[in-house]
């Protein structure tokens, strides 16, 4: 299973897209100069737009769609998006990101911290300002989606700094990744959603769709920093196992095989004495990769399962469940 940048989406999709891409650098060139360049720099050098794409296709599911109000709730998910991979960046002393120099690497931890406080007071600035036609109870409910979404990436980053060095159990690290990388993607999939009107069980379909998107986007990322798909992940590769930090296929091979749960535990507490490299190609060859890969799947399958239950909601979820297909290549 690998991912794949060729996405496949509806003219009008694309079409929304650029219209989100001319208000993200709207949004971003207001307020101090020499932040908003650092953030605009930080937008141009990519990114694959899942969260905001996600929160646009779930906007039209329920009625009407709301083209500006739409993008200002999708603009709002990649600005918060991009906030805390600048604080990541920082907390983790990352150099790269997405091929230039993080924020951290080109101004210095200060810069760093303002310029990601920054743009998180952007994100909810955005969302806030609504459209004319918005009641206050709707957006009291998209405010709080988006912080909800945010306090659950920061409850995962914290359990995941403080538990470096230790190997979790298979609960832990879910709980782990549904904060870090799932929340946020459950948060784009139900504002979406609720901007599109919808309300009840079916917000709640749609939220689960993003978290087990999510955690299957987190298990692919798993993979490919193993090494051994030849994707670029965006950072260096060895980097989560020489911070400590053990990811799902380094999980399943220390589950099922004693000595080399050994073997990583001794490289967490004396990582100069072993190699990373040595430890990642002894998890391939155990078949981390292929057990990891299984797990992804069946979070896939549970997209497509919740989509089933919206197949109501027509020609939308038909793009929903291309856009699954496209970025998860099943093999």
């Amino acid at each position: 299973m690998l991912i794949n940048s060729k996405i496949t989406l509806s003219d009008s999709t694309v079409a929304e897209l650029d219209k989100l891409e001319k208000l993200l650098e709207k949004e971003l060139s207001g307020g101090n100069t020499f932040i908003s360049e650092e953030a605009l720099r930080i937008l141009r050098s990519g990114g694959k737009r899942l969260r905001p794409l996600i929160t646009i296709l779930f906007a039209g599911s329920c009625g009407s769609y709301n083209s500006d109000f739409t993008l200002k709730a999708a603009a709002a998910i990649e600005t918060m998006h991009m906030a805390t991979l600048v604080h990541d960046d920082t907390i983790d002393n990352a150099e790269q990101r997405r091929g230039i120099d993080t924020t951290f690497k080109k101004h210095g931890i200060h810069t760093a911290v303002y310029t990601g406080d920054w743009m998180l007071l952007k994100s909810l600035k955005i969302l806030s300002s609504g459209d004319n036609d918005t009641d206050d109870l709707k957006l009291t409910d998209l405010l709080n989606m988006l912080s909800d979404g945010l306090e659950m990436v920061c409850d995962g980053e914290i359990d995941q700094y403080y538990g470096r060095g230790i190997i979790p159990g298979k609960k832990d690290y879910y709980r782990r990744i549904k904060g870090k990388t799932a929340a946020m993607f459950g948060a784009a999939a139900v504002i979406g959603a609720r901007v599109s009107g919808m309300k009840g069980s079916l917000l709640d379909l749609c939220y689960d769709f993003g978290l087990n998107f999510g955690t299957a986007f987190q298990i692919r990322d798993d993979i490919i920093d193993m090494g051994n798909t030849g994707i670029v992940a965006g950072k260096p590769v060895e980097n989560d196992l020489r911070e400590g930090i053990i990811t799902l296929p380094m999980l399943l091979v220390c589950e099922k095989s004693r000595t080399f749960r050994a073997k990583v535990e001794q490289f967490l507490m004396s990582p100069a004495d072993q190699s990373a490299t040595e430890i990642i190609h002894e998890a391939i060859d155990k078949g981390g990769i292929q057990m990891a890969d299984k797990e992804c799947s069946s979070y896939i399958s549970r997209c497509f399962s919740i989509l089933e239950k919206l197949a109501c909601r027509g020609a939308v979820v038909d793009e929903i469940r291309e856009l699954v297909s496209s970025v998860f290549i099943l093999e």
